[in-house]
């Protein structure tokens, strides 16, 4: 959890001291940002951080007496009175200590929090193959296939992780299981190609390359053939003009009286 204030204003600052005292004081895990970094980049910082949840306060907030409560994956939730808020999140952590001590504070953020999707689960897990966090990801996407085990996507990224540790046989074997969800995906031999390459069997390497090629000549062939035109839009169009050997020229020609006429 972090207290962000929306800037190093001191009235701001005093206001939001004794949230992040009561909370410490009911050993609540929060990190207070009363810095002057400007409010965008304490918010992004605080998302690639995967904070949680964010008590935001800004002047309105001060003047009403409330927060503003930001969730990680859900966003802006508005403005709540102060006192409502630390209620709510009292009770939530009196209901973390009834929970096995094994679990560390990271883990009990899920419980006293509404618990993702799978979407954003899976979100979650991309966030961290982005950033070359692969083992978290690997353990994350493993979380997704075991609530959804036809989580293609999941599936299909589970192997690239194991791939960019180094870990080809194990991105070999994932990537079969992805195949036998999807056998005519052209992403899916295209990354068998690159791990068996990578593992040393050029002949299977160029196997699933061949099998990428097939689903990109297959995926060309489905694909839709553009729209007939509207009929009522082509007689909407000018005349064509006609070519020009279908012009006959006139058999005889006006006179032309600016010409002049020669002397006889």
């Amino acid at each position: 959890m972090r207290v962000i204030t929306l800037n190093d204003d001191e009235a701001l600052i005093n206001y939001a001291k004794p949230i992040v005292a009561e909370l410490r004081a009911n050993k609540v895990r929060v990190d207070p940002d009363f810095s002057a970094t400007p409010f965008k980049a304490k918010i992004s910082n605080a998302e690639q951080l995967r904070v949680h949840t964010m008590l935001v306060i800004g002047g309105r907030d001060m003047e009403a007496g409330a927060v503003s409560v930001r969730l990680h994956h859900g966003g802006p939730q508005g403005a709540k009175p102060k006192g409502e808020v630390i209620a709510d999140i009292l009770a939530g952590n009196q209901r973390l200590q009834m929970l096995p001590p094994c679990l560390d504070n990271r883990v009990l953020v899920r419980y006293a929090s509404p618990m993702p999707t799978l979407q954003e689960q899976f979100d979650d897990a991309m966030f961290d193959f982005s950033t070359g966090d692969y083992p978290t990801a690997i353990a994350k996407l493993k979380a997704v296939l075991a609530v959804d085990p036809a989580h293609f996507d999941a599936q299909l990224a589970l192997g690239m992780a194991h791939y960019r540790l180094g870990e080809f046989q194990a991105a070999i074997a994932e990537g079969h299981k992805a195949e036998k969800m999807k056998p005519n995906e052209q992403l899916v031999h295209t990354n068998l190609s690159l791990f068996y390459m990578k593992a040393g069997d050029k002949k299977t390497a160029e196997h699933h390359g061949l099998q990428a090629r097939i689903s990109s000549w297959r995926q060309d062939a489905k694909a839709p053939a553009p729209a007939a035109e509207n009929p009522d839009m082509q007689m909407a169009k000018p005349a064509a003009p006609p070519p020009l050997h279908a012009v006959k020229p006139p058999e005889t020609f006006p006179d032309m009286p600016w010409k002049k006429k020669p002397a006889h």
